[in-house]
């Protein structure tokens, strides 16, 4: 089976977070079992970049839409994510999708995969949840109006899924 992830963060850049650690995990595991897996993040330059690591394909792709905002406030918005989505859709563009993979999987923060979820033609797209999101945020009363764009990205994200992946019961209970 081909498969394809696609997530922000992945341990060959910095800073990374713990939904790198499992998508590097959970594609070598796959690999190992026998099965094609591409992982597609950003870059750690300006070029685009492919390694095999570990028998796992990782395309990195330059990723830089605000350069004038600061950092934090760049990663955590709605319109960062989108644009995100789009450049990896873009990236893909001269490659058929169904032809490059049988199933993509992408973490619901910020809904990543939701430029591939608006494509008719496509491969199922799997979105995984793996807690501490904007939905994990509005369960806690914890919201702030800055949070509602990426809770509807995220909120569609996983309505348009063909299939939900949870890191564990508790991250599934608190979407």
């Amino acid at each position: 089976m081909r498969i394809g992830f696609i997530s922000r963060e992945y341990p060959w850049r910095k800073p990374y977070g713990g939904v790198g650690v499992v998508t590097a995990n959970q594609a070598r595991a796959l690999a190992e079992a026998g099965h094609q897996v591409t992982v597609i993040t950003i870059s750690p330059g300006k070029s685009r970049t492919g390694k095999n690591i570990c028998n796992v394909r990782v395309v990195g792709i330059p990723f830089s839409p605000f350069p004038c905002l600061p950092r934090r406030l760049a990663t955590f918005s709605s319109v960062e994510t989108f644009a995100w989505s789009r450049t990896v859709l873009h990236a893909l563009a001269g490659e058929n999708q169904r032809k490059c993979f049988d199933i993509i999987e992408s973490p619901e923060m910020g809904g990543e995969g939701l430029a591939f979820q608006s494509q008719r033609k496509r491969p199922p797209v799997i979105v995984k949840i793996h807690g501490g999101t904007s939905l994990y945020l509005k369960n806690l009363e914890a919201y702030r109006w800055y949070h509602w764009p990426v809770y509807f990205r995220e909120r569609k994200s996983l309505l348009r899924a063909d299939g939900i992946a949870a890191v564990s019961e508790q991250a599934l209970r608190d979407c």
